[in-house]
């Protein structure tokens, strides 16, 4: 299957937002107010839209398999997302390569001292691939979601 990069948009959000592995939606629903996979897409398209944000859809064939983002937060600050479906593994190097090779690229070239992620704890999946791409674990953080879940800030 062929594998492209596409820039976000509705249809691609909305997808990956109906159909997200697992330990992506006990990651995301624990801090937001609804788990609707519309209101999350909103969120999305909304951090994609914001000045200087990079957001992109991973495909694998004819459909999408993740949508990973950067947003600022403020100047030099910057916010990591990320969320996929179960074809993640099958868009692994290349999405790791998108970051890898321009997405971070481009911050430093924007002048980012901080890219930053929360990740619930437990979802080995994500720590390993933010580990191996250069994040580090600063801190946990208990009581962190709205159930009282653990994170860690990347």
């Amino acid at each position: 299957m062929k594998i492209t990069d596409r820039p976000v948009d509705g249809p691609s959000v909305l997808y990956v937002a109906r159909n997200m592995r697992e330990w992506d939606k006990k990651e995301i629903y624990a801090t937001r107010w609804t788990e609707c996979p519309n209101d999350l897409t909103d969120t999305i398209l909304g951090a994609a839209a914001f000045p200087g944000a990079i957001a992109k859809a991973v495909w694998w064939g004819d459909r999408p398999a993740a949508v990973v983002g950067v947003t600022p937060i403020w100047p030099g600050v910057w916010s990591v997302w990320a969320m996929g479906t179960n074809n993640i593994g099958r868009i692994g190097k290349h999405l790791t390569k998108l970051i890898v090779r321009g997405i971070i690229p481009e911050l430093v070239s924007r002048g980012a001292h901080r890219a930053q992620c929360w990740s619930i704890e437990g979802h080995t999946d994500a720590h390993r691939w933010l580990e191996m791409m250069g994040a580090v674990h600063e801190i946990s953080s208990p009581d962190f979601g709205k159930n009282r879940e653990a994170f860690r800030l990347y």
